[in-house]
């Protein structure tokens, strides 16, 4: 699911601070507005800051989010392998199968992962870890020149995000080459998920220079990656972003990778992006792709993974819900600001974020001393309330909470919202009742065979189960109604 908002994605780079203001919802993201300041070759975090503070200066909209784009130089990968299928034991152990893998302290990284695959009782793991130090070197210069940051997203998830995100999904293995300034990545999809992730020593510049050469590299690891995965087949075709090779070079690329190769550029693909990028050669057109690649990912990519949710909570997006109460509050909250535009009914917002103080206050009067500052839709309350949560229990029960986590409800509501898409269904009505776990999902089938096949995915998922017996499916003249039932697992 894709927030509707208006959203800003930063890139600081060796030559300019670049923003891209990115409107997100509806069938596809729209880039609004671009701008950029130059920088002197020795900047450091400070006068980058600068400059993106005059940049976003610059906008003719106010943002409801500004997110950082952060180089793959700044990750560790790893794929891993763990016994246990439960989202909470995995988010566990993820860290401590890490850690052996590593040159330099577990505490050094912020670490977060994405499912690969589970087979048996396995689960494979594309754990990514950002080092810590790095990004809060940049986001304390950014704060200290006024600039509130609401996530860090690694460019290589996010333009994989992106790409993955503009195309139809394919059951066999796809590749994608991403070229940055000083290096590429190589990633693969496969029914949905990123299976594989890659950095490589290799510049756009070598890639033009000796595309035979750089053939050789990437088809070596696409092999090394069909090895893994039992000696199949190579993936099914290989797409080349951020690096327009020469018609010659390309050739010489296509004929040496033996896999189907294209080139092309998502971001450029976008609707306003020429009007807002003007003129300009390729080269130069594709730097903007990971700024407006972190505002994708920001709004909901397929592959979001927010780098800063340790340090600020990760936003909306990743709030974690402690009791039933503030279960049914945030439910309400986040149901209510999917389908508000934050410029335009600014109003509503408000309402939403005092509908949710007064229901922190009537629950916990004695924590509720007053509304946060800045508390537009509720999301410093629904802290707050699940802190207050937190303290209660564990001072009523003696235990931790952690024993009970469940999966985040708000990635259950995208995991549903992504199945159930626009075209697939029209959803009138979701409802949680405080007591229970259960999801009831109400609505009307716009293609009936996709719905079928939405159901199957999501009986497939790893965070719900759905209750196929108390499901129901009726018609009524020319529509054909539903009501779903999931539990949280």
């Amino acid at each position: 699911m894709q927030l509707s908002a208006y959203i800003a994605g930063v890139e600081i780079a060796e030559d300019a601070a670049r923003v891209v203001l990115v409107r997100t919802g509806g069938r596809a993201p729209r880039v609004a507005e671009m701008v950029q300041v130059p920088l002197a070759d020795d900047a450091g975090p400070e006068a980058a800051a600068l400059a993106v503070r005059d940049a976003l200066g610059r906008l003719k909209t106010r943002p409801a989010a500004v997110v950082l784009s952060a180089p793959a130089s700044w990750s560790v990968l790893r794929l891993l392998k763990v016994p246990f299928r439960s989202a909470r034991k995995i988010a566990a152990a993820v860290p401590f199968e890490l850690e052996p893998t590593l040159a330099v302290p577990i505490d050094e990284l912020t670490v977060n992962h994405l499912i690969a695959r589970s087979e048996g009782g396995e689960t494979e793991v594309l754990a990514i870890g950002v080092r810590r130090g790095t990004v809060e070197k940049y986001t304390v210069a950014l704060a200290s020149a006024g600039v509130r940051l609401d996530g860090v997203y690694l460019d290589a998830l996010a333009l994989t995000s992106l790409w993955a995100g503009r195309r139809k999904r394919d059951a066999a293995p796809q590749a994608v080459l991403h070229f940055r300034a000083h290096e590429a990545v190589l990633g693969v999809v496969e029914a949905g998920r990123l299976t594989y992730l890659r950095r490589l020593d290799l510049e756009p510049a070598a890639f033009r220079a000796n595309p035979a050469a750089a053939a050789l590299e990437v088809r070596n690891l696409l092999r090394a990656y069909a090895a893994e995965r039992g000696g199949g087949s190579p993936p099914a075709g290989l797409t080349i972003t951020g690096a327009p090779a020469y018609e010659a070079g390309r050739t010489i690329f296509e004929t040496e990778i033996e896999v189907p190769a294209r080139f092309e550029d998502p971001a450029a693909e976008l609707g306003g992006f020429a009007q807002a990028a003007g003129s300009g050669d390729a080269d130069e057109l594709n730097r903007w792709s990971a700024s407006i690649a972190a505002a994708y990912a920001a709004a909901g990519g397929p592959f979001s993974a927010n780098f800063l949710k340790e340090t600020r909570g990760g936003g909306l997006a990743r709030l974690t819900l402690a009791t039933c109460a503030a279960t049914a509050v945030v439910l309400t909250a986040y149901l209510a600001l999917v389908f508000v535009d934050y410029r335009k009914d600014r109003a509503s917002l408000n309402a939403i974020g005092e509908a949710i103080w007064q229901e922190f206050a009537s629950t916990y009067p004695d924590a509720a001393l007053a509304r946060p500052d800045d508390d537009m839709g509720g999301e410093a309350t629904i802290r707050l309330m699940q802190d207050a949560a937190i303290a209660e229990i564990e001072a009523t029960q003696g235990m931790s909470l952690e024993r009970f986590s469940a999966p985040p409800l708000l990635d259950v509501l995208m995991e549903i919202s992504a199945a159930l898409d626009s075209k697939v269904a029209e959803i009138t009505r979701m409802s949680q009742r405080p007591s229970s776990k259960e999801i009831v999902i109400e609505g009307t089938v716009i293609d009936a065979s996709s719905y079928n096949a939405a159901i199957e995915k999501l009986n497939q998922s790893e965070l719900i189960d759905v209750d196929r017996e108390n499901s129901t499916r009726t018609s009524e003249g020319a529509k054909d109604n539903f009501i779903l039932r999931v539990r949280i697992v």
